[in-house]
């Protein structure tokens, strides 16, 4: 059942980023980008449990923040990433410093348990920060890394899958070190990246899809 949630789950992220390029273009993505980012850092709050390990959720909204980006350097140029990663900085602090703040807050002794139970979600500021920070440390070096791929092989598939395969595997490596180490032994680490960096992989290349229909969109 979870693997069709996770299908749902892809196929309507993909066709919102399609329905917001078409509508308001340029503005459409990064503000996929902006709400993306803030849903993936709630996300990644529940977990899962894959080879009796738990494994954070967000997957499919986080890898395609990535293809996002790849499609704003397909029709805008690498150079449009740096304003998008000031935009999703600033989302990004003003966000995190908003819950946090709400999770201070004394709430209503009517609603005791709803009220600790969102206090006790937010206050791990860890998953959430390490779910950012690779996103954003990433987001440059993905640009660049497709656009100079573009530039060789002129094939978006090509293009996607080999900064795919790179891009993934190092903001997984840099979302794990930071949400986990020091809570799970070196073995039960490396089995969290692998899991985690396979179904991100996968998204991404399913990405492929969504940059090859919105480049044929004029």
């Amino acid at each position: 059942m979870n693997l069709i949630y996770l299908i749902i789950e892809i196929i309507l992220c993909y066709t919102t980023i399609i329905i917001l390029y078409q509508k308001k273009q340029k503005e459409g993505l990064y503000l996929y980008a902006i709400v993306g980012l803030i849903l993936s850092n709630i996300m990644v709050l529940k977990r899962t449990e894959i080879l009796s390990l738990e494994i954070a959720l967000g997957f499919t909204i986080y890898a395609s923040i990535f293809i996002t980006s790849n499609i704003i350097v397909q029709k805008y140029g690498p150079e449009e990433i740096k304003k998008l990663i000031l935009v999703l900085v600033g989302s990004t602090v003003v966000s995190t410093i908003i819950i946090f703040l709400a999770t201070l807050i004394n709430g209503n002794t009517s609603m005791s348990i709803m009220n600790e139970t969102f206090d006790y979600t937010f206050q791990n500021l860890r998953i959430m920060l390490a779910n950012s920070i690779s996103i954003l440390i990433i987001l440059w070096f993905n640009a660049i890394l497709y656009h100079q791929i573009r530039r060789v092989k002129n094939k978006i598939i090509i293009s996607n899958i080999l900064t795919s395969i790179i891009v993934s595997f190092m903001a997984t490596i840099i979302f794990s070190f930071i949400a986990y180490l020091g809570l799970v032994n070196i073995k039960e680490l490396s089995i969290l990246i692998l899991i985690r960096y396979l179904i991100i992989l996968i998204i991404e290349i399913i990405g492929t899809i969504p940059i090859y229909i919105i480049n044929k969109i004029k």
